[in-house]
């Protein structure tokens, strides 16, 4: 598990860590509402152990933060006190307290309390930030890494390495952007990736990828559709085998749509080449779809099948699960006209 340890106390901080990292999971720490705040913006964690030492109202102060922002995945969080919270106790809950333990605590009970998830997890009971009941693909936790896992894959395409850092408020107004759009047909979501770059670092990129410092715009276009392609590969590898992802064709939009088109608050990541001064920014956002009956001559690229497609005599003509191409969409369209209802996901 990924754990972040908010508390003012160095000591109990280390001696809580220590406990943790000999049972294998991954911490994090903060000691003020700031720092703690900055830590669940840059990445998943599936608990948070919150102390209320901290000083002032700091405690609530998170809790009200992480419910504004929305989108920052919340993780299950443990409030730790020396003393009973009283009637603050059932204010906590409310601003999404998940736990309490009272100070000092004993090791074993330390660990029971911030191991709930993962035991939920083991015994087979929903996640409350599980993919299918959220229709969230990116609230699951094997997306917690996204940045990281994205940005591998870039790095061997370019040959270089790269860091990641929080991405500015806003990506740059000049420059270009690719999309693609992954489907998980199962939860009838659309996982959108949106690539985007600096003409600067266009330019720096062409002459690293391609050879050339003088590149036509067709040739910057297909580039960033390419690492666009990469890094919705990077995706489909990550997410759990019960939501396999389909991808279709990335495609180039402007930049100044990439922010009018996002329908939700995407998560914003910004990878730099450490050697040289190229920045991509890339944000992901999730949209439930549901499914719908489309008739056969309004199949469009980029529907997938959620049941098998059938001619009127029996013969499969595609399976579940088969994301449609322009020409199979025109070739069912042709073949099964306006009279043949087709289950869909994705039919935006």
């Amino acid at each position: 598990m990924h754990v972040l340890l908010v508390n003012a106390n160095r000591l109990e901080r280390e001696a809580h860590a220590k406990i943790l990292e000999a049972r294998h999971h991954r911490v994090e720490h903060a000691n003020d509402c700031r720092t703690a705040i900055t830590h669940l913006e840059d990445g998943f964690f599936e608990v948070m152990l919150l102390d209320t030492g901290m000083q002032g109202d700091a405690v609530f102060e998170i809790l009200k933060r992480l419910r504004a922002m929305p989108e920052i995945v919340p993780p299950y969080i443990v409030v730790a006190s020396e003393r009973n919270p009283g009637a603050e106790f059932e204010k906590l809950y409310e601003e999404g307290m998940c736990d309490f333990i009272r100070k000092p605590c004993w090791k074993e009970e330390l660990v029971a309390r911030l191991e709930a998830p993962l035991r939920q997890r083991h015994a087979g009971r929903a996640s409350p930030r599980a993919w299918a009941p959220a229709k969230n693909p990116l609230a699951y936790p094997e997306w917690a890494d996204m940045a990281r896992i994205i940005g591998v894959d870039l790095a061997e395409l370019a040959g270089h390495q790269l860091c990641t850092t929080r991405a500015a408020e806003r990506p740059p107004t000049f420059g270009m952007a690719a999309r693609t759009s992954l489907i998980a047909a199962a939860s009838d979501t659309e996982v959108r990736l949106t690539i985007s770059a600096d003409h600067g670092s266009l330019l720096r990129l062409a002459e690293m990828l391609l050879g050339t410092a003088h590149p036509e715009k067709a040739m910057l276009e297909d580039m960033l559709r390419e690492i666009a392609n990469t890094a919705a590969g990077a995706l489909k590898r990550a997410a759990p085998p019960e939501e396999a992802l389909t991808t279709g064709l990335p495609q180039s939009i402007a930049m100044v749509d990439t922010l009018a088109t996002f329908t939700t608050a995407p998560q914003r990541f910004r990878l730099r080449f450490e050697n040289r001064p190229i920045e991509l920014s890339f944000a992901v956002e999730s949209i439930y779809r549901g499914k719908q009956h489309v008739a056969a001559s309004d199949l469009r690229e980029g529907m997938v099948l959620v049941r098998d497609l059938r001619n009127d005599a029996g013969l499969l003509l595609m399976p579940s699960g088969t994301r449609l191409t322009s020409s199979a969409a025109e070739r069912v369209s042709r073949l099964l006209g306006s009279d043949h209802l087709v289950e869909v996901s994705a039919a935006a």
